[in-house]
């Protein structure tokens, strides 16, 4: 009963001596049952048998020395045999039926699917969604959409192991591979074998959105996501880079040349310009192993250290391709971290800024002029209003992440200042004569539910609900609502997010209509060639908690559901709703990418100021108006974790939310000022000092340079006012950004930028 090639299980002391008698005394025993012990005994074994194979193992070769004493005992051969018999007989009986089944089936086939469609709709249970697929594929059904909250069955084991079952049994044929079905989705279309595949459909009939037809969209999301990455235009070793990805570009299509399906993939992303962006899709193995790949590999090692290479999602790099930053543009970035967007923002504002201005060499020309940029090239004349990029993260900790990545592009570093604010009370900035410094590019990359990154984070799919796009669409149209108020007439706001939830993406944008400040862009033609879909105009909204959807607010208070009126699609007649096809939706399948949503703003008029009545449905915040907003969210939510630590249960509970409260009284949205900016003017001492020092020229300019103080919290999180800590360093900062700075931390400010990093260290103690 040992497998040969497999060595023996570890029998207890004594038992050799006897393993030969066992055996022999077992195999008489099913002899007298009909059983052939050879048919047990030799591989490959069927795999309905393994518990009947188990079971005599288990007798000849026991693995303790009470087993063994069982073993031993009189009649124990005539009781396995018994036993096997029985496991024996019940193989044989689900062999044969399963033949039954499979011959039914291929009987009852159908040269085409029958006109019949089958929604699975939030129907929880995996067995239950199996079991209609197994009817289906009997039946030989048209077409199936399973949508809403039912479960994914690619993500669960036990349909896999039953799809396995329906794949190999009932439909009675391998896949194409020539195996059985490993996975569960890749069988799917393939379900009534020699007939018209079925289509399968994955969608989301709660919110009214059909995401794929035909199984193409549950193919892709089963693909890993391609590589992408954009060079650094003004970069000294942009040019070189781009040369190098073209060469193995060439290379990768010529080891593909024979392949039906290419597996290596390096070239341009076609509709980004200058060939910036490019997708490097190969195997992690032949990138690291294959001498011909791994200069590529070293390379991009090396040039994403020096900042010339950066690499980011291809949806990603979407929304600043379409805020169209200029030459001198103030841009602000409301929810920056991880910073890969500010990255490109700020990167786009210098490219544009040497285009405009020639970093100051309209002096020279020829030959002397090219010397000049190669050495120049990514570095900036701050003379001119070049403009700046203020980066904006609520958590301090993420906003730490936020400096790092932007570090490695330390020549544009006097471009940029990192504020930690709520996004949804960021301050507005007066200049010396009161007048509000409104910025010309604003990027609202908000946080929402991230349903369309599920090829990168495939937990998703057992943890989306639809509650969560409910709970966050007010914090969505808060902070977009906000920085409407922070542009500038004519200036452009790009709202994004990776959901493709419309309550979070055309419900936010309708909301933004509706004030009548601004209008939608046709965005689709300016990203062309890449594959889009226009924005919806329809939409369910399901009921946080309950299976029921709705079509308007009507039904939902009909219902006693508590839904906020702007999650609703608008009515067909308005404005808003006529302009929403204009939105940007990108579906993981159409360009082998994640899924994003993108709307592109110009704001025609200012926006009004709140009225009463229109506090729970408008959140557009005014400094002037709700000077204290930002203060008073900070001691609510103390409040709230407050009470959390008075109602633990237990002595743990209230540890936990005592960490907590701690946690956040230093951190996040209650974080306070930790580091303070003074313009270097009001330390004529210091200012006198590294002139005398570094011999500097009377034109050296003061106003650029601030000195950086670092600023201690106590216990409770407040401001240790007895310590200011020591100014050890001085930062520069181009014209704008100081300008910035100074208005934004200066005594008079009605509400002051809280700092965490900006300019360029250039002196220190």
């Amino acid at each position: 009963m040992i497998e040969p090639g497999h060595p023996p299980r570890s029998c207890a002391r004594g038992a050799e001596k006897t393993a030969a008698w066992r055996s022999m005394a077992l195999q008489s025993e099913l002899q007298k049952h009909g059983i052939s012990f050879e048919e047990l005994d030799r591989p490959p074994h069927d795999p309905l048998l393994y518990p009947a194979i188990r079971c005599c193992r288990a007798f000849i070769c026991p693995n303790s020395d009470k087993a063994l004493q069982v073993a031993n005992r009189p009649g124990r051969a005539a009781a396995v045999a018994a036993g096997v018999r029985g496991l024996v007989q019940s193989a044989r009986q689900a062999k044969e039926d399963w033949e039954k089944e499979r011959v039914l089936a291929q009987s009852t086939r159908l040269e085409d699917p029958l006109p019949v469609t089958l929604v699975i709709d939030c129907v929880r249970s995996t067995q239950n969604v199996v079991s209609l697929l197994e009817t289906c594929a009997t039946a030989g059904v048209a077409e199936v959409i399973y949508c809403g909250i039912t479960p994914a069955i690619c993500c669960s084991r036990a349909a896999q192991r039953s799809l396995r079952k329906l794949l190999l049994d009932k439909s009675g044929a391998l896949q194409e591979n020539g195996g059985p079905a490993t996975d569960a989705c890749r069988g799917l279309p393939q379900l009534n074998q020699g007939a018209k595949s079925a289509r399968w459909r994955v969608g989301s009939s709660r919110t009214g959105l059909l995401i794929a037809v035909m199984g193409t969209m549950t193919r892709g999301l089963r693909q890993p996501l391609p590589s992408t990455l954009w060079v650094t235009p003004t970069d000294r070793d942009a040019d070189k880079v781009r040369s190098a990805l073209k060469q193995f570009g060439a290379a990768a299509a010529a080891a593909d040349a024979g392949d039906a399906e290419p597996r290596l993939c390096v070239r341009p992303l076609a509709w980004m310009p200058d060939e910036l962006g490019w997708r490097v899709d190969i195997p992690k193995t032949v990138l690291r192993k294959d001498a011909q790949f791994k200069p590529l590999h070293e390379m991009l090692i090396e040039h994403t250290a020096k900042g010339t290479i950066n690499r980011m999602e291809e949806v990603s790099m979407l929304p600043v391709v379409l805020l169209d930053v200029q030459a001198g543009h103030r841009c602000l970035d409301t929810c920056a971290s991880p910073g890969s967007k500010t990255a490109q923002m700020l990167v786009q504002l210098a490219k544009a800024n040497f285009e405009k201005w020639g970093r100051g060499l309209e002096s020279i020309s020829g030959e002397a002029k090219q010397r000049c940029l190669r050495f120049l090239n990514g570095r900036i004349d701050y003379s001119a209003d070049e403009g700046c990029v203020v980066a904006n993260e609520i958590s301090t900790d993420r906003a730490g992440m936020l400096v790092h990545q932007i570090a490695r592009h330390q020549s544009l570093y006097p471009l940029v200042i990192f504020t930690s604010h709520d996004a949804r009370y960021f301050p507005s900035l007066r200049d010396e004569g009161g007048q509000e410094v409104l910025f010309d590019r604003i990027l609202c990359d908000v946080m929402c539910s991230s349903d369309g990154t599920l090829r990168k984070s495939p937990h998703l799919w057992r943890e989306w609900t639809p509650k969560l796009g409910l709970e966050l669409h007010a914090s969505q149209l808060a902070v977009a609502l906000r920085a409407l108020r922070l542009l500038r007439i004519g200036g452009r706001l790009v709202y994004s997010t990776c959901s493709l939830s419309p309550v979070e993406d055309e419900a936010v944008v309708a909301e933004i209509l509706r004030t009548g400040c601004a209008e939608l862009k046709e965005a689709r033609q300016m990203l062309a060639p890449l594959k889009t879909a226009p924005g919806l105009r329809k939409w369910k909204v399901a009921h946080p908690s309950k299976r029921h959807t709705f079509s308007n607010f009507a039904e939902a208070q009909a219902a006693g559901a508590k839904l906020a009126q702007g999650v609703f699609p608008p009515e067909e007649s308005t404005s808003a709703s006529a302009q929403l096809p204009r939105c940007v939706r990108i579906l993981p399948h159409h360009n082998d990418t994640g899924g994003f949503f993108i709307a592109v703003f110009e704001k025609t008029a200012d926006l009004p100021r709140r009225k009463k009545e229109e506090e729970d449905r408008l959140v557009g915040y005014d400094s002037d108006v709700d000077s204290d907003g930002e203060e008073a969210e900070r001691r609510r939510q103390l409040r709230k974790l407050e009470e959390a630590v008075e109602a633990g249960r237990s002595e743990q509970e209230r540890q936990k939310a005592e960490s907590r409260r701690e946690r956040a009284r230093k951190s996040g949205s209650l974080s306070r000022e930790i580091v303070r900016y003074e313009p270097l003017g009001e330390s004529p001492e210091q200012a006198a000092a590294l002139r005398c020092f570094y011999g500097l020229h009377d034109s050296f300019p003061e106003e650029l340079f601030f000195s950086r103080r670092h600023l201690e919290l106590d216990a409770t999180g407040e401001l240790v006012q007895t310590h200011w800590g020591e100014a050890s360093q001085l930062i520069f900062l181009a014209n704008a950004a100081a300008r910035l700075l100074r208005l934004g931390t200066a005594e008079g400010a009605k509400r002051k930028l809280r700092v965490i990093a900006g300019g360029l260290r250039v002196f220190e103690k």
